[in-house]
């Protein structure tokens, strides 16, 4: 798929590669192509309808103001886990509220990059909100980071693209002019507020770097 964006008069390309290789998430077996472009339409709809800035979005408190999930720090038994879904529309009194979104606590008070990785958890369980949970009246996800099914794979192309759009990518590049892939990478993580990590993994995605 190619995505061309019509800027002035430069027109610029990106890519997202489907081929097979450790250093792409989103391969044409673990996310087929029509997936990918149903998300992407999905989160530039959502940007579109709620006004959303990317590069100065507080993930959390629309969330909460917004989408009425209460989101929370939580100590887990497993240490793997990085976050979960819990939404019961038939016993909200249960769960508190009627949508949760509970984060790994030692990921939230991590002073380095807690809030980065913060942020991109909680898009990635609002993915499964908006993508998976359909008509259900109660619907839960775990997760440990590790992206083993579709569904998995989907939540986090959904968050890749809600925080870090495509056309913005683009624009934000074509006006950072001749850099190597370290500058790259360090002004996509200082411009949308994503780890270092999610930044180069997401360029690496769209081939913009090597």
């Amino acid at each position: 798929m190619t995505i061309c964006v019509n800027m002035k008069k430069s027109l610029i390309k990106v890519e997202i590669v489907c081929k097979k290789g450790c250093d792409f998430l989103f391969t044409e077996d673990k996310l087929p192509q029509e997936s990918k472009q149903h998300i992407i339409n999905i989160t530039d709809e959502l940007r579109q309808r709620y006004n959303i800035n990317p590069m100065n979005f507080d993930v959390i408190k629309f969330l909460k103001e917004i989408e009425c999930f209460s989101v929370e720090a939580c100590s887990f038994k497993d240490k793997n886990i990085t976050g979960v879904l819990l939404v019961d529309e038939e016993r909200p009194s249960i769960l508190g509220s009627e949508k949760i979104i509970a984060i790994n606590d030692t990921i939230v008070n991590n002073i380095e990059n807690g809030i980065q990785k913060t942020r991109f958890i909680a898009l990635h369980e609002w993915g499964h909100y908006v993508l998976h949970k359909k008509d259900k009246k109660q619907f839960a996800m775990r997760d440990t980071g590790h992206l083993m099914t579709q569904q998995e794979y989907e939540a986090e192309f959904f968050a890749y693209c809600m925080i870090m759009p495509i056309q913005l990518i683009s624009q934000l590049l074509h006006d950072l002019g001749h850099a190597n892939d370290f500058e790259k990478i360090d002004y996509i993580s200082r411009s949308f507020g994503v780890t270092k990590n999610k930044a180069s993994s997401w360029l690496r995605e769209l081939n913009v770097i090597g």
